[in-house]
């Protein structure tokens, strides 16, 4: 009879132990993950010159002009936005940006005429991640955007060669 204590108990203690690791587990998962976000967009749509993903634009006839060979780089585009959100990133606080007319300005100020190697990154903001907190539906979340590219100017010869 007091053997049949003893393993009741265990197996009680079992669960209790049991329990208070799938918890423990449970509760830093979900104060762990962030559920804190944004939402916005950005567009080009307002664009003067050419801008690349990549090292190269057309030139003059239409041919490949490369950056180091036919472009001279005449300054560096730095761009950052901070889109907020709400509600789980469901309510969009920033809404849309069109940075055409940022990088058109940059462009006109440094008598370039394009840029290449437009890179557009997303960081998550340091509120989306704190814990407890973004289980809250009101709290704000949001993702900084950072836009960089070279602004770039064709070498003499090739500027005036569809002329």
């Amino acid at each position: 009879m007091k053997f049949e204590n003893s393993v009741e108990e265990v197996m009680v203690l079992h669960r209790r132990v049991l329990f208070c690791i799938v918890a423990a587990i449970s509760i830093a998962a979900i104060t762990g993950c962030g559920m804190a976000g944004s939402r916005g967009s950005m567009s080009l749509d307002n664009l003067a010159y050419p801008v690349s993903m990549s090292p190269f634009l057309y030139g003059p006839r239409g041919e490949s002009v490369e950056k180091g060979k036919d472009l001279a780089v005449v300054g560096k585009f730095e761009y950052v936005k901070y889109h907020w959100g709400i509600l789980y990133s469901a309510v969009a606080l920033s809404g849309t940006g069109d940075i055409g007319e940022a990088i058109n300005a940059e462009i006109a100020r440094l008598h370039g005429d394009g840029m290449v190697n437009l890179t557009v990154t997303a960081k998550n903001g340091f509120l989306n991640s704190i814990p407890i907190f973004n289980l809250l539906p009101i709290w704000p979340g949001f993702t900084r955007l950072e836009v960089e590219g070279d602004i770039v100017k064709l070498s003499g010869v090739n500027r005036h060669a569809g002329q």
